[in-house]
């Protein structure tokens, strides 16, 4: 069986970051349940833009999210992600600065042209450097640090990204997840046939991974 795993995602989206971790995990669960089983796992990745308006230089997080939210609001979202962020091994920081995530999704499809493994791998360095160390998501120097970490040759992404190479196809795909009715991120579709849409439960998944493997097996 021959999992599709569609996962349309933010760059500076805190719940992205919780459901890929939730993802992996409910893959994990469904393995260790199917421990004979020869089932594959392929998780691609889409862009989406939660803040269209962002600055491209970007500025301090800080600032942009109580603008947004207002104190209480941010102060809120910070314990909250502060919780579920350590039931999953985050280190949520809110520190540093924020800004348009263009850059960040078209290395994101730079890295998928490459193999899927080095896309989730990028995806995990760019929400880490982000959440958790405070690194500036509109930065091209770190976004070439990211790609180098994930295995990606470094100069062939400083080339690539000062180019405006993958920002139509970007924003094309943008704009089909808004016509496909995407109105919040992480939206996570599973073989076309199931929509879990936000950060649900490892368990949820690995019952949707068994209800398609059942459904595949009676077919």
């Amino acid at each position: 069986m021959k999992f599709d795993i569609k996962i349309i995602s933010d760059s500076v989206c805190p719940w992205c970051y919780v459901g890929k971790r939730r993802v992996e995990a409910g893959i994990a669960s469904y393995k260790a349940a199917h421990p004979n089983s020869s089932d594959t796992f392929n998780v691609s990745w889409y862009p989406y833009y939660l803040d269209p308006n962002a600055p491209v230089e970007g500025e301090v997080k800080a600032d942009r999210y109580k603008r947004r939210f207002g104190d209480a609001k941010f102060a809120q979202i910070e314990q909250t992600l502060g919780a579920v962020g350590k039931e999953v091994g985050i280190d949520f920081s809110f520190g540093g600065r924020t800004g348009h995530t263009r850059d960040s999704h078209r290395l994101i499809r730079l890295a998928g042209q490459k193999s899927q493994e080095t896309q989730n791998r990028v995806v995990d360095e760019l929400f880490k450097r982000y959440f958790e160390l405070e690194q500036d998501i509109t930065s091209r120097d770190m976004l070439k640090s990211a790609a180098e970490a994930a295995g990606l040759d470094g100069e062939e992404v400083r080339s690539y990204l000062e180019t405006n190479q993958g920002a139509e196809e970007v924003e094309n795909e943008v704009l089909k997840a808004r016509q496909l009715g995407v109105s919040g991120v992480p939206n996570i579709r599973i073989n076309g046939m199931f929509e879990a849409p936000g950060a649900v439960d490892p368990d949820v998944f690995k019952r949707i991974f068994e209800k398609i493997a059942d459904a595949s097996a009676k077919a």
